[in-house]
């Protein structure tokens, strides 16, 4: 089910990503909340583009959408068909433990560990995105720097949200769009190809697929449920699912 979280206002992404390129100031726009795949997200468009953002608070679900990867698909015909899209992050082929190159993440006293230098680890190897149905000239796999028009980046905001915002041009589609109809946006985190031979649960224990060291201890901000140096195995399960939301998008221009 989707909840209307808060009124309508101007959202403003200054100081927010130290690198994106771009902000905005939208006077009608709202985040949604889905609480299935538990993160708050918008869908609106301004003169030139469709715009999705997403607003990932929990520490799993942001290692899920760095990790597994993310993807956004257009559907003129108001469906769920998944012709024209854009893949990002791309889906990790390996992983690392913190033997292996992991930032150290210092544990003083019974404070526990933040997940965020990890996932930050993580992004700074995501540096592709794909394009899937768009103007011949701009489908494949192309720099996250790139002159296709499409702009997208993700970064932490001084919470420990993660935010990602896609903006994707009308100039980029194939066909010409009419903006009488309405549109669906699809938005889906991926889920993690379970490993052979683990029907349900999770392999191992305190060992994240492909390497990956999880940190112990309580619930916090930015940090991984679980206790006694053991990660929260239902939280575990959900990294195998994808989580998808597909949203009804009428035009205001």
């Amino acid at each position: 089910m989707t909840l209307l979280i808060r009124k309508r206002k101007a959202i403003t992404f200054l100081g927010i990503l130290c690198s994106f390129f771009f902000s905005y100031s939208h006077a009608q726009s709202g985040y949604l909340y889905d609480k299935e795949s538990n993160f708050f997200y918008d869908v609106f468009n301004d003169a030139q583009s469709i715009i999705v953002s997403i607003k990932v608070g929990d520490p799993m679900q942001q290692m899920k959408l760095v990790r597994n990867g993310g993807e956004i698909w257009v559907d003129y015909k108001g469906k769920t068909s998944k012709r024209t899209g854009i893949k990002f992050p791309l889906p990790s082929s390996g992983g690392f433990s913190q033997q292996g190159g992991m930032p150290n993440q210092r544990n003083t006293g019974n404070e526990t560990p933040s997940m965020r230098p990890m996932i930050e680890f993580m992004m700074e190897t995501k540096k592709e995105i794909e394009l899937i149905g768009f103007k011949e000239e701009i489908n494949g796999k192309f720099d996250i720097n790139n002159t296709t028009g499409v702009r997208i980046e993700m970064g932490f905001s001084e919470n420990d949200t993660l935010i990602y915002i896609c903006s994707i041009p009308f100039s980029g589609f194939a066909q010409n769009l009419d903006f009488e109809k309405l549109f669906s946006v699809g938005i889906i985190i991926k889920g993690m190809e379970r490993p052979e031979g683990v029907p349900g649960g999770f392999p191992g224990v305190g060992a994240l697929p492909g390497g990956m060291m999880p940190p112990s201890g309580g619930m916090g901000g930015g940090r991984m449920r679980g206790g006694a140096g053991m990660p929260d195995m239902r939280e575990m399960e959900k990294m195998f699912s994808d989580n998808i939301i597909w949203h009804k998008l009428k035009f205001k221009l």
